[in-house]
């Protein structure tokens, strides 16, 4: 598979050209230009003051923002945010943002009533139609009959956290204004849910499983981006279903949390080797997802300070991990880095914003976006980074696999013309001796030396046969897994050793079948029953036992031969290895490294343990049975 080469430019320029169109958009500026001053607040616990009363209350109660934004967490007190409005007579507009704020409520004086107030009411649990401009945020229009200046009461009530930043325009400078933020807003957007495509197109030609995870992340971000940030599913997802679109504001933001915690464990390969990190991804994961009922039964406010402070937590991890594949050159290890460093900036300016601590004022609302934004395609870069050094790895390996294959290939074609043209002459070898052995005169000089000579004939057939395993345990993988009762093989397996009957002893407890495959399992066996009676010599006795332990098969072989060295047990699995003790017995290395090879196929394990008494050598095939988890 190929990945597109021009995947991460195409991005690249499509950001960009969203940015030259922003700049494009001229920004009319009226010749004199309003202001809002002496902005201050007042905190009312209960939430049951009017405007009568706020209107009438002493002005040192208000207490002075200087920043012209507010910023008090997550708080169950209704605030009440007193404006001056310093612009000539004429028509402007006052802006509020966010666009999650639930109750919002603007009073003008009543020309009509001295002392009275125009109550205004907006937020984003009314429907769309209901605002007074059709914009993203809460737009009203302040007609000022003179250069006076005109003092505006705004009350806010919300459960998420209470963010307000308060602006004034002129109605062409609103315009130039409002497109501008649709085309930079709308842009980021499209830039996301494009890296989404273009991730779920590499995952549906790679399937590599950090990808789905990726694609869940900015998914949910773009969704967040949609709902909370633009507020745009207010305004053209759901303009009639305030209520489902504050739902997705919250929905969204735990989604983004738990499916970025589950992208990054699995990014920085945290597993339960690193228990306390492993740990601490657990809980970024599973309690955003946990929290999603309580928080739309009303618990959002309570349960938000928590999940803040634990993502910042969880991105100080990030940083950390992400510093560690750079320093070990990692492929994209940099741009990881980079990333998770512009994630934790934007994230902690963020979230100090919405707990309270600081007054961000606007910047603060966006910089989470712009850092999310730069954080994505940092990390969309880096996984490229990534997977091309996969492509490459795996190219490599299919081709030293596809020369492997051709020397096993050559090497099969040696072993059977050797076979061949070894076999043919050695029957007619062991032949001849037979008929001399016939033909002369019997004494027990001559019978030794016939006998000699038959047995290296036959020694060298073994050799030959047990040259010839690898190849068969080959021709045998490809076979069909099926259920597979070990009594019955081991049996079978016996049967097969007609000159050792006396010696063999089986004890078979009852015990389920094991999922495996027939020849490579019956090879297994033959080759442990082989070398046991080889190392036993007659008349030692073999004993081959079966028995269920849990949820595993175990299988074990033992003779009573000289045994194997405690230091030699750890490399006689290994190829074309043998031990000291063997004598003049045949062999090639190869049949307790293909026991080993098949045990591991099968999930399964082999070990050498000590016998009970001390005599001989015990070997243990641990398989799990077919009714056991994978």
């Amino acid at each position: 598979m190929r990945l597109p080469a021009d995947g991460h430019s195409n991005v690249v320029r499509s950001f960009l050209i969203g940015l030259l169109a922003l700049l494009a958009v001229p920004l009319h500026a009226t010749a004199v230009q309003p202001q809002l001053r002496d902005v201050a607040v007042f905190e009312d616990p209960t939430g049951s003051a009017g405007i009568v009363d706020i209107a009438a209350a002493d002005p040192a109660l208000f207490k002075p923002l200087p920043g012209g934004s507010l910023t008090r967490g997550y708080s169950r007190a209704a605030h009440w945010l007193r404006l001056t409005v310093d612009a000539p007579a004429g028509t402007w507009i006052l802006d509020i943002l966010p666009p999650f704020l639930n109750d919002l409520r603007v009073y003008l004086p009543d020309p009509g009533k001295p002392g009275g107030f125009v109550e205004r009411k907006a937020g984003n649990l009314l429907p769309f139609d209901a605002r007074e401009i059709y914009y993203r945020g809460f737009a009203f229009r302040l007609d000022k009959p003179d250069g006076q200046p005109l003092t505006v009461f705004l009350r806010v009530s919300t459960t998420s956290s209470t963010v307000v930043v308060p602006r004034i325009w002129s109605p062409g400078d609103f315009t130039a204004m409002e497109t501008r933020e649709a085309i930079l807003l709308a842009s980021s957007l499209a830039l996301l849910v494009t890296l989404m495509i273009l991730n779920l197109f590499h995952w549906y030609w790679m399937r590599d499983r950090l990808l789905p995870w990726f694609v869940a992340y900015v998914g949910s971000l773009a969704l967040t981006t949609a709902s909370g940030v633009t507020g745009f599913a207010f305004q053209y997802l759901l303009p009639a279903q305030p209520g489902a679109a504050d739902a997705l504001v919250k929905v969204s933001t735990l989604l983004v949390i738990a499916f970025g915690t589950g992208f990054y464990r699995r990014l920085f390969d945290v597993d339960r080797s690193r228990p306390r990190l492993f740990l601490l991804y657990r809980i970024g994961f599973w309690a955003p997802l946990a929290m999603i009922v309580p928080g739309l039964s009303g618990f959002y406010r309570n349960l938000g300070p928590a999940v803040l402070i634990l993502v910042l937590v969880i991105n100080s991890a990030n940083l950390v991990l992400a510093g560690r594949l750079w320093r070990r050159g990692a492929a994209g290890g940099a741009l990881m880095f980079i990333a998770n460093l512009i994630g934790l900036l934007g994230a902690t300016a963020m979230i100090l914003n919405l707990l309270g601590a600081i007054d961000g004022g606007l910047p603060a609302l966006y910089i989470m976006q712009i850092a999310s934004l730069g954080a994505t395609l940092a990390l969309h870069l880096a996984l490229g980074d990534r997977f091309r050094v996969v492509r490459e790895e795996r190219q490599q390996a299919l081709a030293e696999a596809a020369r492997e294959k051709q020397v096993r290939e050559q090497q099969s074609q040696f072993f059977a013309m050797m076979s061949h043209e070894l076999k043919t002459p050695l029957a007619m070898i062991d032949s001849a001796a037979q008929v001399l052995q016939d033909i002369t005169e019997p004494t027990p000089e001559v019978n030794r030396r016939h006998a000699r000579i038959r047995e290296a004939v036959r020694r060298i057939d073994r050799l030959m046969d047990h040259a010839m395993q690898p190849d068969r345990l080959a021709e045998a993988t490809p076979q069909p897994m099926q259920p597979v009762g070990l009594g019955a093989m081991i049996d079978d397996v016996l049967q097969g050793f007609p000159d050792a009957q006396t010696r063999l002893r089986f004890e078979c407890a009852r015990c389920p079948p094991v999922h495996g495959n027939p020849s490579m399992l019956g090879m297994m066996l033959g080759n442990l029953i082989d070398n046991a009676l080889k190392y036993s010599r007659a008349p030692g006795p073999v004993v081959v036992s079966l028995r269920r332990d849990g949820g595993d098969a175990v299988v074990e072989v033992r003779d009573f031969g000289p045994g194997i060295p405690m230091a030699q047990r750890s490399a006689v699995f290994e190829r074309y290895v043998r031990g000291t003790t063997i004598g003049d017995i045949p062999g090639t290395g190869l049949g307790l490294h293909i026991v080993r090879q098949v045990a591991e196929q099968h999930d399964g394990r082999v070990e050498i343990v000590d016998s009970p008494d001390g005599v001989g050598a015990l070997f243990r095939v641990t398989l799990p049975l077919a009714d056991s988890e994978p």
